[in-house]
């Protein structure tokens, strides 16, 4: 069961520091001893790794029965409140939970700080092979900001990088 804003209303920072410690310098999560009839579960998880990474490569953690996202409970169990929107990994390694790494930000943000996608031939953020030349785009909720195209690959570059920090500010994560 994936977690939503009802789910988090469910669990505070209390509950997350009461089964879990963790270490803001290596953003890690460990079990914590539980008191009262836990021998079995304490001998098997207690002051081991919390949590599993799944296949889109977010570290998971499992709390009553319910699947949380290390990066928002890293969040929780440092500052005591629900991030309000997403969480950002700065350096986009999606498993570093370091609390330094994590930032708050709105969808349009967390999607400034992003690669090139799967499909792009160059593997050059913003920048895509057109007919007679190379493409420099950049939208904001689907809708174009800007788009031009250029017959080098050198200037579509240039132009991008030129570009990017007005656009994307301290979230843009170069063109590649």
């Amino acid at each position: 069961m994936k977690a939503n804003k009802d789910n988090e209303a469910k669990v505070g920072p209390s509950d997350v520091r009461r089964y879990l410690d963790y270490d803001p310098e290596t953003g890690d999560f460990l079990w914590k001893e539980r008191v009262g009839g836990f021998l079995g579960w304490n001998r098997r998880w207690a002051g081991k790794r919390a949590g599993y990474v799944d296949r889109r490569g977010y570290v998971n953690i499992d709390i009553h029965q319910t699947t949380y996202q290390g990066q928002r409970l890293a969040w929780l169990y440092v500052y005591g409140e629900w991030p309000r929107h997403e969480i950002d990994h700065i350096d986009g390694n999606t498993t570093n939970n370091i609390i330094a790494n994590l930032r708050a930000v709105t969808h349009t943000e967390n999607l400034q700080n992003t690669t090139a996608r799967r499909h792009n031939k160059l593997g050059l953020k913003n920048i895509s092979v057109r007919k007679g030349g190379y493409g420099v785009s950049f939208f904001e909720r689907g809708k174009p900001l800007y788009r031009e195209q250029f017959s080098s690959l050198e200037t579509a570059i240039f132009v991008r990088e030129l570009l990017a920090p007005n656009i994307y500010g301290h979230f843009d994560r170069k063109a590649q």
